[in-house]
């Protein structure tokens, strides 16, 4: 008995054509699924958005400044809102309003203190102190991001005939904020102070977009535009631990006869602004982790003792206020910079910082100007 092999032969069958791509279905879906998402999202980033600064034209200072009733939210790095009033100042909802006597409060975004609610801020902190000594004396913030002691300046004249205050405090955390271009220098420099304040464009879109909580789609459009002006050159990082952080130091000067110059104009001009006393305090940003290690020397100590001489030379009172902030570390184990949602022992002031600076603004006023 033989067995044999068989083969069975398959029938050819044609290749199946590529399935056609139905736009018409497709299309409607993806739009009622771009507007349900869009909806999901209006409402729950909403609350957790900074949000948009815009400005109106203020005749009585003759410049841009944020509207009265306009509440900003500050939510990338603490979690507060600020709320201004008239001519743009922070917690004081009309300035005018006030017969107390009154300070000038100068400073950058650590004296605005975004992250923290009105209540816990420098100015705020400042006055309640001043009550608690029995004096009358009111804090009046007059801040933005980015200013420098130039800014100041600039501004003296149209703030010291809206407030009549009794004495200007100029707050400084960096020696970077004393010297023309962020620490620059040409060979042979011109000395001049110029407003370069720019009015963001599109001001009633943003107001616009705030009322109406759409703050996630200017984030987006931000976003993408920052990537594509981008170099590609941002590092990446995949490890364990906090990101390796160290401050800047500051740049010699070729000449160290120029930065000698450049705060002598502009404590000079500075001084020549007003006739009112002006105190200048200075907390260099420290104490701070550097390298695994606590950090509680200023690395502007240098260039800050040699700018406290410039100050006595123009008249201007100089008060460095770094030790008390070294102080309450030790003691409390507390930093006064940095927040919960940030890098800790980096970043702005916190409650504490602002706490700091005002005990030493309300007692260096009791001291110094007892009868004022």
């Amino acid at each position: 008995m033989t067995v044999e092999e068989t083969t069975l032969e398959r029938p050819e069958i044609a290749a199946a054509p590529p399935p056609r791509v139905r736009w018409r279905r497709l299309l409607p879906r993806w739009a009622a699924g771009l507007v349900l998402a869009t909806l999901i999202i209006w409402p729950l980033t909403a609350p957790f958005l900074t949000t948009f600064t815009h400005y109106k034209w203020d005749p009585q200072l003759q410049r841009y400044v944020e509207p009265e009733g306009f509440v900003k939210a500050s939510m990338t790095e603490g979690w507060a809102q600020s709320h201004y009033g008239k001519h743009g100042i922070i917690g004081i909802p009309d300035v005018m309003a006030v017969h107390e006597p009154k300070i000038i409060l100068w400073g950058n975004s650590f004296v605005e203190g975004a992250q923290l609610s009105d209540d816990l801020k420098l100015a705020r902190q400042t006055t309640d102190l001043f009550r608690q000594r029995g004096l009358p004396v009111v804090a009046v913030p007059v801040v933005h991001p980015g200013w420098s002691l130039a800014d100041c300046c600039l501004r003296i004249p149209e703030y010291e005939k809206l407030v009549d205050p009794v004495c200007h405090v100029v707050v400084v955390t960096t020696m970077k904020d004393t010297l023309p271009d962020g620490r620059a220098f040409v060979d042979r420099p011109e000395f001049a102070i110029r407003d370069s304040f720019a009015l963001p464009a599109h001001q009633d879109q943003m107001a616009a977009m705030n009322r109406l909580h759409l703050l996630f789609l200017g984030r987006v459009m931000g976003m993408a535009g920052r990537l594509l002006e981008s170099d590609g050159s941002a590092a990446l990082r995949f490890t364990c631990g906090p990101a390796p952080h160290s401050p800047a130091p500051l740049p010699t000067c070729a000449d160290p006869e120029s930065r000698r110059k450049a705060w002598d104009f502009l404590l000079g001009y500075l001084r020549s602004r007003t006739k009112r006393p002006i105190v200048l305090f200075y907390a260099a940003q420290v104490p701070t982790i550097l390298k695994g290690a606590i950090q509680y020397d200023d690395p502007d100590r240098q260039p800050m003792e040699e700018f406290a001489g410039a100050c006595r030379r123009h008249g201007i009172e100089f008060v460095n206020v770094t030790s008390a902030y070294c102080d309450f570390y030790r003691q409390t184990g507390c930093f006064p910079l940095g927040y919960i949602n940030g890098f800790v022992s980096h970043g702005h002031w916190n409650q504490y910082g602002h706490r700091l600076m005002a005990e030493a603004i309300v007692e260096h006023y009791i001291k110094e100007h007892p009868g004022q």
